[in-house]
């Protein structure tokens, strides 16, 4: 379940990525993209340096975890909540709690037309689904001192760089084609009064 949860996540992050880098592309922009993060020195775990200052737990295996990006981001699991059945309720709080994503009075934006009428037509979860999810993150916490037990609870595949491109070493070393014409006039159109 996790490798399948971890495939999602990551593949969705690449598109998102290769989204950035076509975008960066017509607006004259490179765009280079960067993999094989080592996580606790990029989140920062390590003497080596201060990284993001993400906080870190330590399951039974004595692996750092990634839980938290202090005012940014927080995983749905302990020390940013009290145990994971205040976890699960938390996400479900998210989703169809007061502002929820899944309610009708939903403030906040969604890339899909209409959301308020869709909205009702999107089925909550039974007690009984709540509680076996609850049980199996609860388990998994009990069992690995972590959650999730085999991956970070804050994953970084991918990211990316967007820069301007140095038009002489584009001139110096590769063919006039090379570049399109959106890098040729990208300061002109952004950046120019």
């Amino acid at each position: 379940f996790e490798n399948f949860i971890f495939n999602l996540v990551v593949s969705m992050a690449h598109y998102k990525i290769q989204n950035l880098s076509l975008a960066c592309e017509v607006m004259g922009l490179g765009c280079w993209a960067h993999t094989g993060f080592a996580p606790f020195v990029l989140l920062g775990e390590t003497p080596l340096c201060r990284g993001l200052g993400a906080t870190f737990v330590r399951g039974k295996d004595g692996i750092p975890n990634p839980v938290a990006l202090k005012n940014h981001l927080e995983s749905y699991c302990p020390p940013n909540y009290k145990s994971m059945d205040e976890a699960v309720d938390a996400i479900i709080a998210d989703r169809w709690g007061e502002n929820g994503i899944f309610v009708s009075g939903y403030t906040g934006s969604t890339p899909i037309k209409k959301w308020k009428n869709k909205v009702d037509n999107i089925p909550k979860y039974s007690e009984l689904i709540l509680q076996v999810a609850k049980d199996y993150c609860n388990y998994i916490l009990d069992e690995y001192g972590r959650f999730p037990a085999f991956i970070d609870s804050l994953l970084v595949p991918v990211g990316a760089t967007v820069h301007h491109v140095d038009l002489d070493y584009y001139k110096t070393y590769y063919p006039p084609d090379a570049l399109t014409e959106h890098f040729h006039n990208h300061m002109k159109i952004w950046h120019e009064d």
